[in-house]
């Protein structure tokens, strides 16, 4: 890439390594210099992978249109399957106590998964932000 009569050697693949380097060419002085690494799309991808991922998981609305409402486990896809929303919404409204305990603790399991999944995308994306 050229401009302003300089050449510009931008990013590429060196040893299955994305290398983040910008390089000037000075052809008047015939020096190189390097300029400050370009930022990689790493951090915005794995950010949107965790955050589609804790959606999928916490929202019920989707998951009721998903799984239907199904209580048992069911390993084929393509028949209605248990989610963990709709199990807790099923045992909050019961009118026994112990199931009122299992929703909260249902509850707590899945909070700690969304925070699981968001500290995974924190230590992903680390030292992936500008400035």
């Amino acid at each position: 890439m050229t401009g302003g009569g300089n050449l510009y050697a931008v990013g590429g693949r060196g040893g299955g390594v994305v290398l983040t380097n910008l390089d000037r060419y000075t052809p008047a002085t015939d020096t190189w210099t390097s300029l400050a690494p370009m930022p990689t799309a790493r951090a915005g991808l794995v950010t949107g992978i965790m955050l589609s991922l804790a959606r999928a998981g916490g929202e019920t609305a989707p998951l009721l249109l998903t799984a239907l409402g199904n209580d048992f486990l069911n390993l084929n896809l393509l028949r209605p399957m248990a989610s963990l929303p709709v199990q807790i919404f099923n045992y909050a409204m019961s009118p026994y106590e112990d199931w009122h305990a299992k929703a909260w603790g249902s509850a707590l399991v899945l909070i700690a998964v969304i925070g699981a999944l968001s500290l995974v995308a924190r230590f992903a994306t680390k030292g992936q932000r500008p400035g």
